[in-house]
């Protein structure tokens, strides 16, 4: 694993498995202990999205330091991350209004697109091995 891997390992192990839960943790008990009302509330509601910035920032001083390549397989994977999002998004909104069913919990979005956005690179990487 080369210096730059490292890095954006270490900073996503820290935001994403340290940061995250705690804020998510933290943003529970506060609403649990407190029952806070605006402007309070929205604030704690935001305390998980710190963590998730720091993650975003990482990933893009992670793909800045990839060569030409590297950088490629990732803009594809990407692109497959939001054709899947989109179809996916566009489909169950359709058939949210026809058919009648519930509603589809926005964050969950988020852990559709990086999991596309994992199968993309796996595709991308296949394609220029």
């Amino acid at each position: 694993m080369n210096k730059a891997a490292k890095q954006y390992t270490i900073e996503m192990m820290v935001s994403m498995a340290l940061l995250y839960p705690g804020a998510l943790f933290l943003a529970n008990y506060l609403y649990e202990a407190y029952k806070p009302e605006l402007p309070w509330l929205a604030i704690i509601a935001l305390l998980p999205v710190l963590p998730a910035l720091w993650a975003l920032t990482a990933v893009f001083r992670f793909v800045r330091k990839l060569d030409e390549l590297q950088r490629r397989i990732q803009f594809e994977a990407a692109v497959f991350s939001l054709v899947v999002t989109l179809l996916f998004t566009f489909t169950y909104g359709f058939m949210q209004d026809f058919l009648e069913l519930p509603a589809f919990p926005l964050y969950w979005i988020t852990t559709l697109m990086i999991a596309a956005w994992g199968v993309g690179t796996g595709i991308a990487s296949h394609k220029y091995a």
